[in-house]
């Protein structure tokens, strides 16, 4: 009968631990995790809400541009801080301890998704910043004028999705090709390297003339990334400057 409990609660574990959200990144007790925030974050907005008002706008109006500026400062601190930890902590942390083909494959499974949350979570803080100067300006408000005020936040969305429906998946495609070939010539398993240390392996004019091309790919697709986060801290910039201007 033990062997029998024990598959029950493996089958659990594993059911509790499978997507739901249509098929995407968020699991049951990730789930639960993101509902614990949600409720610290509206529970915030009621206190709020019904505190003392200092603002020179009616209170429902003050109330709707509280949530909005939440939205948009959570949105944006999730997408930046995902961005930091991917581009300088985590994908370092895995090159240097996994060998590098299965270091590749786990990139190639990571890096859609990493985009994905990206572009949600840079799509809701464009939308909170457009109802937000749409509440400040009233019947005044043209995307124009908000555009060359977020003009960071939209051209970051732009390049996410260049990058995670065009060169993430040619960048992914090159290296899958590229492994095959390292697999038929005995290289791929090294753990911190990015070719072999056989020389004749490394000096293989097929090998070269691939990763030439996956280097290429992988460059600009890196490139892009680095000026969204250039983007980012420009973004941050203007948020200091609009908190300094109301002190």
């Amino acid at each position: 009968m033990a062997p029998k409990a024990k598959a029950t609660d493996d089958t659990a574990k594993a059911t509790d631990d499978v997507p739901f959200v249509a098929g995407f990144f968020l699991q049951r007790r990730q789930a639960y995790r993101v509902g614990v925030l949600l409720a610290v974050l509206v529970s915030m907005g009621v206190y709020h809400t019904y505190g003392v008002s200092t603002s020179v706008f009616p209170q429902e109006k003050e109330s709707r541009l509280k949530y909005l500026t939440v939205l948009h400062l959570f949105s944006f601190a999730s997408e930046f801080g995902c961005s930091m930890w991917t581009s300088f902590v985590g994908g370092l942390i895995m090159f240097h301890n996994l060998p590098r083909h299965v270091f590749g494959r786990l990139q190639a499974k990571l890096f859609p998704r990493y985009f994905q949350f990206s572009i949600i979570f840079v799509t809701l803080s464009c939308c909170a910043r457009a109802f937000t100067s749409m509440e400040r300006l009233g019947s005044g408000f043209t995307f124009g004028t908000h555009f060359s005020e977020d003009w960071d936040l939209y051209t970051k969305l732009v390049l996410l999705m260049i990058n995670l429906f065009y060169m993430e998946p040619i960048t992914t495609e090159i290296m899958f090709t590229r492994h095959i070939l390292e697999k038929k010539l005995g290289t791929g398993h090294e753990v911190g390297q990015l070719k072999s240390s056989n020389p004749e392996i490394a000096n293989n004019p097929e090998l070269v003339a691939m990763t030439r091309e996956f280097g290429k790919w992988h460059g600009m697709s890196t490139s892009v990334n680095l000026i969204c986060l250039i983007l980012g801290c420009v973004h941050i910039w203007s948020l200091a400057i609009t908190l300094v201007k109301a002190m």
